[in-house]
């Protein structure tokens, strides 16, 4: 195997989502796991995969093109919908010791029911992401939203500014405010 060939995983142990993935090899490293393009490290004594033909590669990415292509994102004509929010900047233990005190931000949430024209996976569907807020705290806001629209879309929702200090409750009338706004222009 050379570096740049084509690989499909075929199974990875303990890594059911890998199968099917595809990626470029970049070299084996000193404990003779495969590393690649594909993300985690092939281990060939456990994991099973294939070395991808000319053939083969061009006629997935063809695949994905039309894909990709053929993708229309729910709600094209729908508007961005903006909620301004106030936070309190958090500040870090030597600018308290300091005397600092907290000041006051105007933040906003904006909402993108296409999802913005940055955020798509390889095949071209828009991905629900939530940008600007501290990593533990994405994933209750993805599944918080999905839940209480009333359609399914493929959204982004930036939180502004990114700052990781700002507490989840500041933010979620704003974001309660978004989801009315939206399920309301859905009627």
């Amino acid at each position: 195997m050379k570096k740049g060939d084509w690989i499909r995983i075929i199974s990875m142990q303990g890594e059911p989502q890998m199968t099917g993935k595809i990626g470029q090899y970049d070299h084996t490293d000193t404990s003779g796991q495969l590393q690649g393009s594909w993300g985690i490290a092939i281990q060939p004594d456990k994991d099973s995969y294939e070395v991808l033909t000319t053939e083969q590669v061009e006629k997935i990415k063809a695949e994905e093109a039309a894909k990709k292509a053929a993708f229309k994102a729910p709600h094209v004509n729908h508007e961005i919908i903006e909620v301004k929010f106030k936070f309190n900047l958090g500040l870090t233990r030597l600018q308290m010791l300091n005397g600092m005190k907290s000041k006051e931000i105007v933040g906003k949430i904006v909402f993108h029911p296409n999802g913005g024209e940055n955020y798509s996976n390889t095949y071209g569907h828009i991905c629900n992401s939530v940008i600007g807020i501290r990593d533990d705290q994405v994933g209750y806001i993805k599944s918080y939203v999905n839940e209480r629209l009333k359609t399914k879309c493929c959204w982004t929702m930036e939180i502004k500014p990114c700052d990781a200090r700002k507490s989840l409750e500041d933010c979620m009338p704003a974001i309660n405010e978004v989801i009315r706004l939206f399920n309301a222009s859905e009627n």
